[in-house]
């Protein structure tokens, strides 16, 4: 994948890692904003 892959939208075909970063990053981004 490319450097870049985490902004792609996402794809049934995506890697494991791909998705448990994706979630990650959801999570981190709505704890800031909650803030």
């Amino acid at each position: 994948t490319a450097h870049c892959a985490n902004m792609y939208p996402a794809s049934d075909r995506d890697p494991p890692q791909l998705v448990e970063v994706r979630q990650k990053v959801g999570q981190l981004i709505g704890q800031w904003l909650n803030q």
